[in-house]
């Protein structure tokens, strides 16, 4: 095996030094592969997938229970929370498998959450608020912070 320096491919140093399944993935200074922020960022926008496939089931079961005053509104919001859910979790299944894309779109989403936090705390919504905005400013603290950017080979 040739010897690997540190200034060839990123993350070649770091899978060499630590058996790292994934290029970017860096080791700190005990050795272990510093996966804290993915774990982090990966367990909030999977929970934020299921909260919008959660709600999308919950549209679902309400327009089959009683009758919507809007039919085609009621069909549409059920659509489109539950495709966005469904890409909001390939998302998060791409962070938990530290592919380089999802750094980026994770960020995004995170991005978008925090408007929609500021919205419901002026609306009165305190728990949805604090909730939502406290996940995507711990997952945006994980995924901009220099180990979760290097995780990502960012």
């Amino acid at each position: 095996m040739a010897p690997i320096s540190s200034d060839g491919p990123p993350g070649q140093l770091a899978a060499a030094c630590s058996g790292a399944a994934y290029a970017g993935q860096v080791p700190d200074p005990t050795g272990e592969v510093a996966t804290w922020p993915r774990v982090l960022a990966g367990t909030v926008v999977s929970l934020q997938a299921a909260a919008l496939l959660g709600f999308s089931a919950w549209e679902l079961y309400r327009s089959t229970v009683e009758t919507p005053s809007n039919e085609a509104v009621a069909q549409g919001t059920t659509v489109y929370f539950a495709v966005v859910g469904v890409l909001v979790a390939l998302v998060a299944i791409a962070v938990w498998r530290t592919r380089g894309w999802s750094h980026g779109a994770a960020v995004f989403l995170q991005l978008l959450a925090l408007p929609v936090a500021w919205t419901m705390a002026t609306a009165g919504f305190w728990p949805g608020a604090v909730l939502l905005g406290g996940s995507a400013l711990a997952a945006l603290v994980a995924l901009v912070s220099p180990t979760g950017r290097a995780v990502y080979g960012r």
